[in-house]
């Protein structure tokens, strides 16, 4: 056999393959990633902070699931996140709630933080809108951040701000695969994150 009749029938037999492997979903989505991609087969390039946007802070006290007050007085909340409600003015408890809660009082009441700003820093309640990481946390990985740990654990979903948006993909990722797993107020409440 000559060289081009075998790299026909080599190229003939791995499209034929790929053919095969991909009209699988779950095989697409598999090869995909190992290669990273995503299921559309773009690219998916890791999202990086700007480590000029790093403020280090001590938390006096954790409102609730999504926000804590800071030594200064100042108070923050999580960006892209929303926890299920424990002390709004105008909304029930929710479910869930208090165990957010909890889980944020434990990873950092009374402790220094990082506080990563994205693009625009505050609310429209004049509250500071941050990434959070622990001491010692890569503030370059969006996975280390206590954001992140919320929605991965399912105390938190993604809530993307508009004028926020750099790490919407990572959170709805976070989400999507928290609610796969049936984790946290995914597995504990009937209608997650409604009142």
């Amino acid at each position: 056999m000559n060289a081009k009749v075998f790299f026909t029938v080599l190229i003939s037999l791995i499209v034929i393959l790929l053919a095969v492997l991909f009209t699988d979903p779950a095989t697409q989505k598999a090869v995909a990633t190992t290669l990273g991609f995503n299921s559309n087969f773009t690219r998916v390039e890791p999202q990086s902070v700007d480590p000029g946007k790093i403020e280090i802070a001590k938390v006096r006290r954790v409102v609730d699931g999504d926000t804590i007050q800071l030594e200064d007085g100042r108070s923050v909340r999580y960006l892209n996140i929303d926890t299920p409600e424990t002390v709004h003015p105008t909304k029930p408890k929710m479910c869930y709630g208090q165990e957010a809660k909890e889980a944020n009082i434990g990873w950092v009441e009374g402790k220094e933080v990082q506080l990563v700003t994205d693009k625009n820093p505050t609310d429209k309640y004049g509250r500071d809108l941050r990434l959070v990481f622990l001491p010692g946390r890569d503030t370059g990985k969006i996975e280390e951040s206590v954001n992140a740990a919320l929605v991965k654990g399912g105390f938190a979903r993604a809530s993307i701000y508009k004028d926020n948006p750099t790490f919407e993909k990572d959170f709805l990722k976070y989400e999507r695969e928290a609610r796969e797993a049936n984790i946290g107020a995914w597995k504990s409440c009937p209608k997650p994150f409604e009142e």
